[in-house]
């Protein structure tokens, strides 16, 4: 069964996607992008109460995308997740920066997505 939790992800790669929507699809309402400025649109539209991202994407990184969350009316407490093949210093404090939920290096387990999913939902919801 479904639960009512919206989820957001984005990726340019579609196996990325693909995963995301085996791990999340049958437990999450899923809306799938691979254009960062097309999940600005539906994030402002459509309120996630989640959003998943990687760092490189084509049209706008994941990072910047995190930031207008962070700043967009309605928009600055939705858990942010990032899905990453990068790892280092740099990485890690421009994710601290960014006000980033859970950071998550590609590839992941999807038990491991699972359950940053879950953990985050519950706090999200808790608190709100």
């Amino acid at each position: 069964m479904t639960s009512a939790i919206r989820i957001l992800a984005v990726d340019d790669d579609p196996l990325i996607l693909n995963f995301v929507k085996a791990t999340l699809g049958s437990e999450y309402q899923l809306l799938t992008t691979s254009s960062a400025n097309q999940a600005f649109e539906l994030i402002i539209r459509f309120r996630p109460d989640l959003l998943i991202t990687d760092i490189v994407m084509d049209d706008m990184d994941g990072l910047a995308l995190s930031s207008l969350v962070r700043v967009a009316r309605g928009s600055q407490m939705i858990p942010i997740i990032v899905l990453s093949a990068f790892d280092n210093e740099e990485i890690r404090r421009e994710i601290e920066n960014n006000k980033i939920d859970h950071y998550l290096q590609k590839p992941c387990k999807s038990s491991a997505l699972r359950e940053a999913v879950a953990q985050l939902c519950r706090s999200d919801f808790k608190e709100g």
